[in-house]
């Protein structure tokens, strides 16, 4: 039997200038834009990004767009899986063929697209043993894909605890490990002190503050950032923040 036709339409693939990919009315994802530049430099662009037929919108995709533009307005040259028009401008896949039926609908897929695939968690032996097996090749690689030393020397702890691997329940990987927090999961420990605070963090790579605000003044915070960004020549919300708080104070934040 052959494959039949759904009611949907058939995924296809555009090549779409960079400049011209219209993003999601608003997108909650926040992205670390240094560290996926060098991923696509490392590892060309791998993975398209999404239209919604209905909209028109992106719906899945936005960090990796962004670094694109950063790396296109840099005078880059394309990584691969981008192609080049005749005026010289990048053009990224497209998935389209997809459609929202609402725009509840197409916040719901772009919110689960990025949500989904971290509430299977890991198996937490077989990241220790992939991790180590990168390292020993190439430990600017591991760093590269998320994982400092300390989060590596954490895992390998745990195996070597354990004779070589955790106990495969799936009820037991998931537990926080008897004696200290489970080391792949990265916002379990809370902190109610500065000491407490320096305590628990200072041995790890990077941690997220979530920063809230409501309706316009969301919007008018965002265009600022972006703004201060590109005057300051700075990548990142995050780095456009810390210089702030520099300024504010009157001192240089400690070295990462």
């Amino acid at each position: 039997m052959g494959w039949m036709m759904g009611s949907m339409a058939a995924r296809e693939l555009e090549y779409v200038r960079v400049r011209d990919v219209v993003p999601a009315t608003r997108n909650p994802k926040e992205h670390d834009l240094p560290r996926l530049v060098d991923l696509i430099r490392r590892f060309g662009f791998v993975e398209s990004v999404v239209r919604d037929g209905r909209t028109g919108r992106l719906v899945a995709g936005h960090g990796r767009l962004e670094a694109l533009e950063v790396m296109e307005r840099r005078d880059q040259s394309p990584p691969d899986g981008i192609t080049v028009d005749q005026d010289g401008a990048w053009l990224v896949p497209v998935t389209v063929g997809w459609a929202s039926r609402s725009d509840d609908d197409a916040e719901a897929l772009g919110v689960a697209l990025n949500a989904v695939p971290a509430l299977g968690g890991w198996n937490s032996a077989t990241l220790a043993e992939t991790l180590r097996d990168i390292n020993a090749v190439d430990p600017d690689l591991r760093r590269l894909i998320g994982y400092e030393d300390a989060e590596l020397d954490d895992l390998l702890a745990g195996l070597q605890e354990d004779g070589g691997g955790w106990d495969d329940d799936p009820a037991e990987q998931a537990a926080p490990r008897t004696g200290g927090a489970d080391p792949t999961d990265r916002n379990q420990r809370r902190s109610t002190s500065l000491a407490e605070l320096a305590d628990g963090y200072d041995d790890q790579a990077s941690r997220i503050m979530v920063l809230s605000w409501e309706g316009p003044r969301y919007v008018w915070a965002v265009q600022q950032l972006r703004e201060l960004g590109e005057q300051r020549g700075l990548d990142s919300n995050a780095d456009v923040v810390l210089a702030l708080i520099a300024d504010a104070v009157g001192q240089a934040p400690p070295d990462a």
